[in-house]
């Protein structure tokens, strides 16, 4: 009874993982370098989401 269970919640999150509210994001960390008119080079980042 325990591994019927155990498989009957494995199905259940495998079909839950395909509905798009349910899906993880895909977190990207993006650097962004940019030289000013003195030369030198600053480096920022930010996070972006893609689904």
């Amino acid at each position: 009874m325990l591994s019927v269970f155990f498989i009957v919640v494995s199905i259940l999150s495998f079909c839950l993982k395909t509905h798009p509210n349910m899906r993880v994001p895909v977190i990207v960390n993006v650097t962004v370098r940019s030289v000013d008119r003195n030369g030198s080079v600053a480096s920022s980042w930010y996070l972006n989401k893609d689904r």
